[in-house]
């Protein structure tokens, strides 16, 4: 089984919330308020400044409508 890159997995996820959250018209406050964190939190997260938990990213995916499957089929 092939290790991914953590650096690549942190940065690819941003990308990936980035781009949804820019299609749904919401601003960076918007979700990081709905997830309950600040919105300088959320913008490290989105530039892949930031690691997160899996059930951070799970909520976020949540709130975006977005599978977290695609993501992990992306990555491979």
């Amino acid at each position: 089984m092939k290790t991914l890159d953590k650096e690549l997995v942190i940065t690819e996820f941003g990308k990936f919330i980035r781009e949804a959250r820019e299609k749904k018209g919401l601003y960076q406050a918007d979700v990081a308020e709905q997830i309950g964190v600040s919105r300088s939190y959320y913008t490290m997260i989105e530039s892949g400044n930031r690691e997160i938990y899996f059930t951070l990213a799970i909520n976020i995916c949540r709130i975006l409508e977005l599978d977290i499957n695609d993501f992990m089929q992306n990555l491979k």
